[in-house]
């Protein structure tokens, strides 16, 4: 078994107690109980970490994308092609707004 290092907590009254009888009515140490949420939380702020980090990663490839699908646009033979696909994606976009405003406005 791996060697355990004492670490102290400081808890208020109401939380130690809610702890302890945890602990008493499953039959488990409150420091096994202690420790497996550190756990716990350890892992989960990890996972955030590399969710945001692809999210970033993925931001950058869709902002890129969009760069040179623009470049492409104004290069095309249609002058007039990039315009109407900037008042398409607009329109999409202000759909989307209303969409999400009228699901948030029914969550609230």
């Amino acid at each position: 078994m791996k060697h355990l290092v004492p670490v102290q907590a400081w808890l208020p009254q109401e939380i130690a107690e809610q702890v302890k009888s945890h602990c008493q009515n499953h039959c488990q140490p409150v420091s096994e109980f202690i420790r497996t949420l550190v756990l716990e939380a350890c892992a989960t702020g990890l996972a955030t970490n590399r969710i945001e980090r692809h999210l970033e990663w993925i931001s950058s490839d869709l902002n890129f994308a969009a760069v040179a699908l623009d470049a492409l646009l104004a290069g095309h033979a249609d002058p007039d092609l990039r315009e109407r696909v900037h008042e398409a994606f607009a329109r999409k976009e202000e759909r989307r707004r209303t969409t999400l405003q009228s699901v948030e406005g029914a969550v609230k």
